[in-house]
């Protein structure tokens, strides 16, 4: 390859990286509910590092992988727009004036439609940001991809075109839907047959429960074609349960800074092999604790 091909190349590689360690937003002060139906060692694990009880693990992170992760986040972009113009998403709606910015909809729980302009300036340029899902006792904080609404839902504009529909609007949700968008490649889609993966449906039962909403959606989006799966969750008594008494031992365990088992069966477990913390972790005498398996299924109860 052309050195100079080769100097841009490598350009954008050292440009994710850095990108990667500016990026310390992230939070693990609480529990993330796109993380608790995975390792929950690891969890406690961050949250010792971000309360400075253990020291930062060197980590160097696959451009490749964030790349990855960027082509997630505009997939989420594209279809929060689309129900956007469908007038369908309930949000938080950020005032694009740069002298104003004023915040809309923050206050309420699921958010609000898009409002027509900004209540304090009058701009009639917003954007959209996903509303949050918290819950301070079991210290649960996380973002929702969408919420849909389709109580205003105006077949008008399709009428109008003569669009066919081919669903009755009768038969759209009477309650707000959550929406959890999920990108995954051809080798992923072929595994996945009668239901999703068990890691996104507690996250999406936490969002449900936190919420106060009776079901949501995972959608997955194959990245070679486009095409779609959709998967309905309920409201899970019996899993929220067992997520609730899961967030309480973990937050008892900080004062005396314990870990629950880890969930990954074994140490070459693709879980544990992308894990910062795998040197210290795999060192802990837990592993060769004779009863690991009656720790994991006593603390990952509902796990099938």
């Amino acid at each position: 390859m052309n050195l100079e091909v080769f100097s841009i190349s490598k350009l954008y590689e050292s440009y994710f990286l850095l990108t990667q360690q500016n990026d310390k937003e992230r939070s693990y002060s609480v529990f993330h509910p796109s993380a608790f139906g995975r390792c929950l060692r690891r969890m406690q694990y961050q949250k010792y590092e971000s309360k400075g009880l253990i020291d930062t693990p060197v980590q160097h992170v696959d451009p490749r992988m964030i790349r990855i992760w960027d082509t997630g986040h505009s997939m989420h972009d594209r279809w929060a727009k689309y129900a956007e113009s469908m007038g369908i998403l309930r949000g938080v709606w950020r005032c694009d004036d740069p002298s104003c910015r004023k915040i809309h909809g923050k206050k309420d729980k699921l958010g609000i439609f898009k409002p027509d302009e900004c209540s304090s300036c009058g701009h009639k340029s917003l954007s959209y940001d996903e509303i949050s899902a918290k819950d301070e006792e079991l210290n649960f904080y996380g973002h929702v991809d969408q919420v849909l609404d389709f109580s205003n839902f105006n077949r008008d504009e399709f009428d109008k075109y003569d669009i066919p529909f081919k669903f009755s609007p009768s038969n759209l949700p009477k309650n707000p839907v959550i929406v959890d968008m999920k990108t995954i490649n051809s080798n992923q889609w072929k595994k996945i047959k009668d239901d999703c993966h068990f890691y996104y449906r507690v996250q999406l039962v936490i969002y449900l429960h936190v919420l106060d909403l009776p079901y949501g959606l995972i959608i997955y989006e194959k990245k070679d074609d486009s095409n779609l799966k959709i998967f309905r969750i309920d409201k899970n008594e019996k899993m929220w349960e067992s997520i609730k008494r899961q967030a309480k031992l973990m937050l008892e365990m900080v004062d005396k800074k314990m870990l629950p088992p880890p969930r990954p069966l074994g140490k070459r477990d693709m879980e544990c092999n992308y894990c910062e913390y795998k040197d210290i972790c795999h060192n802990s005498k837990v592993w060769d604790a004779l009863n690991l398996d009656e720790l994991r299924k006593e603390f990952y109860d509902f796990d099938g």
